[in-house]
């Protein structure tokens, strides 16, 4: 009995892990996006913005990635997504 409750106990906190870095996951997306549009409208698209926006764009990218990376990283007494996918 002792050992389905651990069971379900650690279960529940992955399940919440789960939830909060698909929200956070969501929220990156969602600036991403948001950025990406910004480039394309702040730069134009005129041949001569292309280095630019493409700057703007890689930018946007890295900040993405460093996003979706601090999302794995949010823990929940003590276990993080990164520690449960990269240990």
């Amino acid at each position: 009995m002792r050992n389905i409750l651990a069971t379900a106990g650690a279960l529940s906190i992955i399940l919440t892990a789960l939830s909060a870095w698909a929200g956070c996951i969501t929220e990156c997306t969602s600036e991403y996006e948001s950025t990406v549009d910004d480039c394309h409208l702040v730069n134009g698209r005129d041949p001569k913005d292309a280095d630019i926006l493409q700057l703007c764009l890689e930018n946007a990218k890295d900040t993405y990635a460093s996003c979706k990376y601090e999302c794995g990283s949010q823990g929940i007494e003590g276990i993080t997504l990164n520690s449960m996918l990269f240990n």
